[in-house]
């Protein structure tokens, strides 16, 4: 009860235009139940380098729709009947380049009294839809496989085209603030490759000859001699020393 109270005071302090941080698996974010009426709205924008993600999930009574970040963009509707379970998948592609640039990119999902449609960028997925509620639970993020990344200007419209800013009513792993500057930068690691968490920067020193936090330690001259595979037969083994070239 304690730790409910202390959450529920901190969302109330929490801004609808701080930036929501998801760093890690575990990591979401929901939100107030939705009456959109027949031309309901929701935005907002996000930004990351993680494909095979779920980003973003909405249900009614009867339907349930899960967002996910693939090398297409997928949606999928789970809908439930007295008849039998159906699930469907639709997939439209989008320009992978620049999710994996880490720019702010644009996300929709508007309904109708016949259809919900789903878009990132220009790329649009619209399904049939009819439900006797009108009431709609919705999140950012998942519980497994969730989003890493950032979102911002969360916004809510019901009948008119007025929109306005909405914060979650409850938070798993997510940092609130304007905190979501790219932790990766030229100076990050010596050598091998900068991975972007946003949380914090880590250096991944495989395929060079390097070692440490920031791939700063060289393991050539350790004493020990590299070999690598060169033709085997039912006698022998070939071996040949091993060389490192930078691509």
């Amino acid at each position: 009860m304690k730790s409910f109270l202390i959450l529920s005071l901190f969302l109330h302090f929490v801004s609808p235009q701080d930036i929501l941080t998801f760093p890690s698996n575990g990591s979401f974010a929901r939100y107030a139940e939705w009456q959109p009426g027949t031309a309901g709205r929701i935005r907002f924008q996000f930004r990351t380098h993680f494909i095979n993600k779920n980003l973003f999930q909405i249900s009614s009574e009867n339907n349930s729709w899960s967002v996910r970040l693939e090398k297409d963009f997928v949606v999928r509707e789970f809908r439930l009947n007295s008849q039998s379970d159906r699930e469907l998948t639709a997939e439209e592609k989008i320009p992978e380049l620049k999710i994996l640039e880490d720019t702010w990119v644009s996300f929709k999902v508007r309904l109708t009294d016949k259809s919900i449609y789903f878009q990132v960028l220009d790329s649009v997925i619209s399904l049939p839809f009819s439900s006797h509620s009108n009431i709609f639970r919705w999140s950012l993020g998942s519980e497994a496989d969730n989003f890493i990344g950032c979102i911002k200007n969360v916004k809510v419209s019901n009948q008119s085209s007025v929109y306005y800013s909405v914060r979650p009513i409850n938070v798993s792993k997510v940092i609130f603030g304007d905190n979501c500057d790219t932790k990766c930068n030229r100076n990050s690691c010596v050598h091998g490759r900068c991975l972007e968490n946003y949380q914090s920067a880590v250096c991944d020193c495989s395929g060079t000859l390097f070692s440490g936090d920031r791939c700063e330690i060289d393991t050539s001259d350790t004493g020990f001699q590299r070999y690598s595979f060169v033709n085997q037969s039912d006698s022998f083994i070939e071996l040949a020393p091993w060389r490192y070239y930078p691509g």
